[in-house]
């Protein structure tokens, strides 16, 4: 999957450092977020273990999102850039999709913390 993903942020900005930058950021919010959810797990709910599934199902669900949001973006930057260079496209680029981006990661987290709380 990250193959894909990288292959599509090469074509997509034509460069190799941005995508391998942009995979990485992405795969590191995994790491840190399978790292809080043993803390919570274990530490603040007390289980003994979690399930061997969640590694899995968080790196499809996190990497996979990041992805998009990742490529939405930087597609935006781009198409900014070529008209007003590239700090001025960043800026805009930014301007024009973070709060979009920011409202998707807010509902994706209410609809996780929802189904969450169903188990219960």
């Amino acid at each position: 999957m990250l193959l894909v993903v990288f292959l599509v942020l090469m074509v997509l900005l034509r460069a190799v450092l941005g995508p391998v930058l942009l995979i990485a950021t992405v795969f590191l919010s995994y790491l840190a977020a399978l790292g809080v959810s043993a803390v919570v797990n274990t530490g603040i709910f007390g289980f003994a273990a979690t399930s061997p599934a969640l590694p899995l199902f968080g790196f499809i669900f996190l990497v996979a999102l990041g992805c998009d949001y990742n490529i939405f973006l930087m597609a935006r930057i781009r198409e900014e850039a070529l008209t007003y260079g590239t700090r001025e496209g960043i800026r805009r680029g930014l301007s024009a999709t973070g709060g979009v981006i920011t409202s998707a990661g807010l509902i994706l987290a209410g609809t996780f913390a929802v189904l969450g709380l169903l188990r219960w």
